[in-house]
């Protein structure tokens, strides 16, 4: 009878062992890949499964603050914003921490918000620091890329707006809309080959 039950345990926990190895796998395929592009050399980046970066319109006093939180008890957001022309900046953070799949699904949610602007994942960089992925990023076409090859990409990604800084340099803003946020946007631009360098703007945390 002993023995029964010996086997049984051992049994059960080699199901256990074998059921959390197997979650924890799944877990990490759940996170998207990110990455970035450096003289033509691939990047890896991690994710944070802590911070989600905003913009968030009509964002200006603690009362919007609050009001804004409230739909959202997974959230806590960073004391200070960054005040541009029509949206608040702002890092946000998860409580508690979340895995890949439940921070998508957050992304997701917020994304539904007509009062967000954006959202993206902050990504933890090379260095150790987590940064925010803003809306805007810039490529340096190649000397065959046309203007017109830009034009069709942009309306392909769904690209809110763009403007030419030099004859071969083009910077875009995108938001909730686009067919990704701004990193994962550069990087797919880049991988046209059209391009010499596409390039992201941050923001670290803390600002």
């Amino acid at each position: 009878m002993i023995k029964i039950h010996q086997r049984l345990l051992i049994g059960l926990t080699s199901v256990c062992l074998l059921g959390c190895e197997q979650a924890e796998e799944a877990s990490l395929a759940e996170c998207k890949e990110y990455y970035y592009y450096q003289d033509g050399r691939k990047i890896n980046l991690e994710l944070s499964l802590e911070q989600v970066y905003l913009e968030v319109k009509n964002f200006e006093k603690d009362s919007s603050k609050r009001s804004f939180t409230a739909p959202y008890p997974f959230l806590d957001l960073a004391p200070r914003a960054l005040n541009f022309q029509s949206s608040a900046g702002l890092f946000a953070e998860f409580k508690p921490e979340v895995t890949c799949a439940q921070l998508q699904q957050h992304v997701q949610q917020l994304q539904q918000d007509p009062e967000i602007d954006y959202v993206s994942p902050c990504i933890i960089m090379p260095d150790g620091t987590v940064q925010g992925v803003m809306t805007r990023f810039g490529v340096t076409l190649k000397p065959a890329t046309t203007h017109a090859d830009v034009l069709e990409l942009v309306e392909a990604h769904r690209i809110k707006s763009y403007y030419v800084d030099t004859q071969n340099s083009y910077f875009f803003e995108v938001d909730k809309t686009a067919k990704g946020n701004a990193l994962e946007l550069a990087n797919q631009f880049y991988e046209t080959g059209k391009f010499e360098s596409a390039e992201v703007t941050l923001v670290p945390l803390p600002y």
